[in-house]
């Protein structure tokens, strides 16, 4: 535990000036409270935030300030932060003008030399954060407990085939548990066979198709029945497919499908709490002299108190320097400001943090340093991107939901309808939206389906009724009846603010209550005309009586049956079977009794029911009996068909899933489904025959007794009521009680049905809901809001406005747009013209960009969105205009536009400006006859400036170079960088023919002075083409290719001069360009071959090596020289492709030969400048090596003394490598180059090979005269005898060259003399030739024809 005081009196006295001066200048509320609890600073800010003034605060005890006491959070905070602990938490306002606002309180011991001697109590309002966690845990209790309370199930898959959303119907169907569904792979929890049959329809679905499909339900349980199946992808804002949503929907009973929501759920991350306050101050030396526990925290990888006296650098990395010191420079200037950057944070996290930097000036003024404060800002971040993820997601659900939905605005006009909407109305909602509900319906539904309600909606009552929808023209069977429910939206003060329309389709519930009216009627029907026959039979005189209906039926006479007993007008067999009926009877019993009795003449039996009624005396005793006869054939039939319909009428009630029952006149329940049964929690045994009191209780009695009554008189009820099942659940139901009569008007009992609307109650509230939502955004939308009447006058000016064009909306109601100076006067034409049209109702809305004065005169661009209004007749009502600042947008496009077309490191126009500009120079000169010319200049050698100084200093010197050429020219003269190096200057308006030489020769003169760039002379020449227009071209294409062809001639002849463009450049430059052609077509082709050409001893003429010298035999044009087609493939960049070629083709053939037993022969391959600097060359060696099974010693490398000259340290390093890896390494061409005799000692080489034109100069050659060639010959081969190199004399021709290469020592040579080049099987038969004829006759048989071709390597 640290100690709690310094150790003597006002430990804290010393450190308040520095905390005064940083928390007076945070701009939180803040304070600090010594060891006694007493406050010892108040900010300003925190004084306006407890509502006291400093005379209330300064000295006293916290407790004496605000009374009551502090809560004990806040006590237990201030002792903890007392102790020396640093105490973040949350908490609500209770007291001063801030009163029930979220804070967040941070509190910071404060230490004087280890001891705590006070605290740093700083607020942060964090209102805004709690409220958006309202906000997102109110849409995520939303989301579920719509999905849950649909009736059919909703699954959210994710591409990666797992459950991420299950609802409670999904999870029943499943027969799973949430836990068990959400978070499994669909293939792990699904049976086989139904992963089988959905496999095709989720693929097509993740591809990003909409699917529906029908089938039987495969689940086990579903006692296959049909389902309709919706797979719905689920896009990111990129398109993207990131899941789908299934809906599944039993239409086996469509009529009992109910309103329902689409919902997923998606992962809602919570806003990290804890907002840490780090604090710091560094002074002018950028040195830290004080930070706060936090401070230490957020400072990378300091653990200690060592941060204090340190500089920044040497705490934060350069990546964050680079950051924050723009930021500390201006702090440091004077300047306070906030910025928000990206940080890691103490745990090792990346957050978003806001730094707030606050100059401290000494008594002088000057700036002493500045205090740094970090507030966590990433939850504001996050939030954000959580609202929006939110916002789609409604919108994905709102969309998809089976119900038809609409709002329509206080006006009676539609405002918004999804799609069932659309497809029920058979319009797009761009037809809809708009116009008037009349206008819509029509005047025959209006007055049935609109005016009835109108009043009772703004009362804020919710309607219901049914009708049917469709063309009336396709007949009732294509019309469809729905149930619309009317839900009134009323706002602050109850004002009415429009209404929601919910519709339902009940076409099939319709369908079934006409069928059991019918079947009712139908046994009314029959039970009202039953015929009967009645006889009574007297005991001691048989029959005294009979009815017509009797006789008519047994077909018997009046006279036949009066005075008859039973037994005789019965045969035996029927007076047996009718016995024990007489005998109970006559023994006082009624009985009853049916049979089938023959009637008519064809003996047809019909069924009757026969009652025996006993009549007794005044003594008590039976003196006979009646005997009643109806005849219920018919009945019997009907009976039947009864039966058979209750039945599939009970069938139907049981599998409705809501309540319904039947209660007797008795109030005795007489029926009811399971649905009953499951809300009452009871079994059938405890319902049927059992009152409604017993059934429901008291309590539910007492409720539906009045209302009873009103049924019993014949009324029919319906109301909604939110009902709690057995289980505890409780569900919106709308209940009916309909009265039943018999045909006589006698009360039967009451039918009470109901229908699940809990959904429909849900989506009603979510409406409402969201209408608060959406006027909560239009009235915080970040456009300004104005509207005018007709005659233009403002009469709404939002405060958006205000603060985008600076009058208060006092100043600027009333006002008229030709009373104002708000318009540009250049964009009032067009702007008066708009809104013209909107008036006259040629265009509904329109957007219109125009500058426009703000009240201080500044001019800005304004975006305005126009929308006319007009009443049902379609008079201007008024016209509303949103409009927004978007200054900054057009200054971004300005921006870009500069961009595009100018070169961004000198600022000089680019080759976009230059198609434009020289285009018109073209069309400028046809019309006035003046020539232009257009120059290409082009540096010379400039990629050494960057290998050698650096990029940086290349750059510097391109921008120096611009800044010179440009004040050589004339202002209407274009100057323009194409890329790199390049650059290409437009004359126009020449008069002369002497201007272009002129010009081209300054230039150069003025880009070969020396430029000085960091403490470095820095020295380039240039090349420079040109030309003329109408001569040298006619379009800019042609213009510039010419000048680039002029420029490249320059190069060849020297550089650091320029050419004129001539009819002769183009014939090169054509054939160049063909050359290279056909260079990339015979690299694919292989149309390239080895030749290879032998390398004798000249003591022996013993042969040990071989050159490889690459020929070309192109199909058109023949062969063509290596000095033609080596130079262009060097220019087009298909050195290394060619190189690669060669390399890989005489390794192979060193290797063959090898492998052959042809000898130790050595294949001496030449290697390019441009391979020996590619960085690549040795692992590009290595592999061809392994590859083709070729040893390093089996090739000695050749390279030429001009490769060395622009890196002579990066080729000697690159040379010894190769040399260590057991190539052996010649200089070729020796002497014609860079002659670096000095130089040899330190070079990796082997051998130097002579070049031809010093040996063809040895006497006996050309001139038959030796010249300084010899003498040249004759110093190099004593040179390299005398370093150890050996030496290789090429071009040897004659035998007296040989015998002086002989007599100076020279070890090798190769020519004409011993063989020409030969293709690898033509080398191979020479040698063979060779060993078989006698020593003195080898070099005879090899020597050339009298006419050689000019090239003789």
């Amino acid at each position: 535990m640290e100690s709690s005081t310094a150790g003597r009196p006002d430990a804290l006295g010393t450190l308040l000036p520095d905390l005064r001066a940083g928390l007076d200048h945070l701009g939180l509320p803040a304070c600090v409270i010594d060891a006694d609890r007493r406050y010892r600073h108040v900010n300003p800010a925190y004084l306006v935030y407890a509502g006291r003034t400093l005379e209330d605060m300064l000295g006293r005890q916290v407790a004496a300030v605000f009374s009551p006491d502090p809560t004990d959070d806040r006590r237990k905070a201030l002792t903890r932060a007392l102790a020396g602990e640093n105490v973040t938490y949350d908490r609500i306002t209770n007291h001063g003008p801030n009163k029930g606002r979220w804070v967040r309180a941070n509190y910071m011991p404060v230490r004087l030399r280890g001891a705590v001697v006070g605290a740093v109590v700083v607020l942060v309002d964090i209102q805004h954060l709690k409220d958006a966690e309202a906000r997102i845990r109110e849409q995520e209790r939303q989301l579920r407990l719509i999905t849950d309370s649909v009736g059919f199930p909703l699954t959210y898959i994710s591409v990666d085939g797992v459950v991420r959303f299950a609802n409670g119907p999904s999870c029943d169907w499943a027969g799973l548990g949430r836990e068990q569904m959400e978070g499994a792979r669909y293939e792990d929890i699904a049976p086989p066979e139904v992963v089988s049959a959905s496999l095709p329809h989720l693929a097509r679905a993740f591809a990003g198709e909409a699917v529906t499909y029908e089938r039987e339900a495969l689940w086990p349980g579903r006692d296959r029945r049909r389902i309709r199946g919706h797979l719905i992808p689920d896009l990111d804002e990129n398109g993207v497919v990131r899941g789908i949503l299934v809906v599944v929907i039993d239409i086996e009973d469509d009529h009992r499908l109910k309103e329902s929501l689409i919902a997923s759920r998606r992962e809602l991350e919570m806003v990290t709490e804890n907002i840490g306050a780090p604090m710091a101050y560094v002074d002018r030396d950028l040195r830290f002299r004080f930070a706060n526990t936090p401070g230490l925290d957020w400072a990378p990888d300091v653990k200690s108190r060592d941060i204090i006296g340190r500089p920044l650098s040497e705490i934060y990395p350069p990546e964050v320097l680079g950051t924050v010191m723009p930021f500390v420079e201006r702090a440091l200037a004077g300047e306070k400001l906030t910025y928000e950057r990206r940080g890691q944070a103490p745990d090792g996290s990346i957050k978003w943090v806001r730094v707030t930097l606050l100059p401290d000036r000494g008594a002088d003024g000057a700036v002493a340093g500045f205090y740094s404060l970090v507030i966590d800002v990433d939850e504001d971040h996050r939030m954000r991107e959580a609202l929006e993820r939110q916002e789609r997601q409604l919108r994905f659900y709102a969309e998809n939901i089976p119900e038809a939905i609409a709002f329509v605005d206080a006006d009676m006009r539609y405002q918004w309808v999804n799609k069932t909407f659309e497809r029920i109305r058979g319009e797009e909602a761009g037809q809809i939206i708009g116009r008037h509900v009349e206008d819509v319906l029509g005047p025959q539904d209006a007055a049935r389906f609109f005016r009835p309600f109108v009043e009772r909606l703004k009362a804020g009552e919710t309607c219901t009724y049914e009708r049917q929808v469709g063309p009336r023209e396709a007949g009732e069977a294509a019309r469809r009846w729905i149930r619309v429910r009317l839900v009134p939206v009323i706002g602050e003060g109850r004002a009415f603010q429009g209404y929601y329309i919910v519709g339902s389709d009940i076409h099939e519930l319709k369908d079934a209550q006409e069928r059991l009216r019918a079947s009712e009627e139908e046994l009314r029907f029959f039970a009202e005309n039953i015929p009967e026959a009645i006889v009574y039979i007297d005991l001691g005189r048989g029959c005294t009586f009979v009815n017509n209906v009797f006789l008519a039926t047994r077909g018997f006479t009046r006279e036949y049956a009066l005075g008859k007993f039973p037994k005789d007008v019965y045969p035996p067999e029927l007076l047996a079977a009718l016995q024990p009926h007489l005998a109970r009877v006559m023994a006082g019993e009624t009985s009853t009794y049916e049979r089938a009795l023959a009637t008519g003449p064809g003996g047809e039996e019909r069924w009757i029911r026969v009652k025996l009624t006993p009549r007794r005396g005044a003594d008590g005793k039976v003196h006979g009996f009646y005997v009643v006869s109806t005849d219920v054939h018919d009945l019997k039939l009907a009976q039947a068909r009864v039966e058979d319909k209750e039945r599939e009428l009970r069938s139907v009630m049981a599998s409705v899933p809501t309540p319904m029952v039947f209660v007797d006149g008795e109030l005795r329940y007489r029926y009811a489904n399971d649905a009953f049964y499951a809300y009452v929690g009871r079994k059938p045994a405890e319902v049927i025959g059992h009152t409604v009191l017993e059934v429901l209780g008291e309590v539910r009695w007492n409720e539906v007794q009045p209302l009873l009554h009103r049924v019993r008189s014949g009324e029919t009820i319906a109301f909604d009521r939110l009902a709690t099942f057995a289980n505890g659940h409780s569900r919106w139901l709308a209940i009916r009680f309909t009265p039943r009569f018999d045909a006589k008007g006698r009360y039967l009992g009451y039918y009470a049905t109901s229908s699940d609307i809990h959904e429909q109650k849900l989506v009603e509230e979510e409406l409402r809901r969201a209408n608060t939502v959406l006027s909560a955004h239009f009235d915080n939308t970040p456009l300004a809001v104005i509207e005018w009447d007709p005659k233009l006058r403002v009469i709404r000016w939002s405060g958006r406005a205000e603060r985008i064009f600076g009058w208060a909306a006092d100043e600027a109601m009333g006002r008229t747009l030709a009373q104002w100076r708000l318009v540009f006067e250049d964009d009032e034409e067009a702007v008066a013209a708009a809104v013209r049209r909107l008036v006259e109702g040629q265009e509904s809305r329109a957007t219109i960009l125009n500058r426009n004065y703000r009240k201080d005169g500044s001019v800005i661009w304004v975006e305005w969105h126009n929308s006319a209004l007009r009443d049902a007749e379609g008079r201007f009502v008024s016209l509303l205009s949103l409009a927004q600042d978007v200054s900054s947008r057009i200054q971004a496009e300005e921006r870009l536009q500069f961009m595009a077309t100018h070169d961004g490191l000198t600022g000089l126009p680019n080759r976009l400006a230059l198609t434009e500009r020289l285009a018109g120079a073209i069309a400028r000169s046809q019309r006035f006859g003046h020539r232009t010319a257009v120059m290409f200049l082009d540096l010379d050698h400039f990629k050494d400036v960057n290998d050698t100084h650096g990029h940086r200093v290349g750059d510097e010197l391109l921008k120096g170079l611009a800044r010179r050429v440009r004040g050589l020219l004339r202002q209407s003269d274009l100057l323009v960088r194409l890329s790199g190096d390049e650059f290409v200057i437009l004359l126009e308006d020449l008069e002369g023919d002497a201007g272009p030489d002129r010009v081209a020769q300054k230039i150069l003169e003025e880009v070969i002075r020396p430029f000085s760039i960091d403490e470095h002379e820095v020295q380039v020449s240039a090349s420079l083409g040109y030309t003329l227009y109408p001569e040298d071209g006619g379009d800019p294409e042609t213009l510039l290719k010419n000048a680039d062809a002029a420029m490249y001639h320059a190069k060849e002849l020297g550089r650091n001069s320029y050419r004129a463009f001539s009819r002769s450049l183009a014939r090169r430059r054509d054939e160049r360009i063909a050359i290279e052609r056909a260079l990339k077509r015979a690299l694919k082709a292989g149309e390239f071959e080895l030749h290879y050409q032998p390398i004798l001893e000249t003591a022996g003429d013993r042969v040990t090596r071989a050159e490889a010298l690459l020929r070309w035999n192109d199909p058109k044009r023949g062969p063509i020289p290596p000095g033609t087609f080596i130079p262009v493939a060097e220019e087009g960049g298909l050195m290394r492709d060619l190189g690669h070629w060669v390399l890989e083709t005489a390794c192979r053939q060193a290797a063959a030969w090898r492998n052959a037993g042809l000898g130790d022969l050595v294949v001496a391959v030449n290697l390019s400048a441009g391979q020996l600097r590619d960085s690549t060359i040795l692992s590009e060696l290595e592999a061809i090596i392994e590859s083709t099974g070729c040893s390093p010693t089996w090739l000695s490398l050749e390279i030429t003394e001009t490769s060395m000259v622009r890196d002579l340290e990066g080729v000697s390093l690159t040379l010894g490598k190769l040399r260590r890896l057991g190539f052996r390494i010649a200089i070729d061409d020796f002497g014609t180059g860079f002659s670096s005799l000095s130089h040899l000692r330190h070079l990796p080489v082997d051998t130097l090979k002579i070049d031809k034109s010093f040996v063809a100069d040895i006497g006996g050659g050309r001139g038959g005269e030796s010249g300084g060639g010899a003498a040249i010959v004759a110093a190099v081969t004593g040179l390299a005898r005398g370093l150890g190199l050996e030496v290789v004399a090429e071009g040897v021709e004659t035998e007296a060259q040989l015998a002086f290469l002989r007599e100076h020592g020279c070890a090798s040579y190769q020519g004409y003399l011993a063989c020409r080049p030969l293709s690898a099987p033509a080398f191979e038969r020479w040698l063979a030739e060779r060993e078989a004829k006698p020593p003195a006759r080898k070099r005879a048989a090899a020597k050339p024809p009298a006419k050689r071709p000019a090239k003789k390597k």
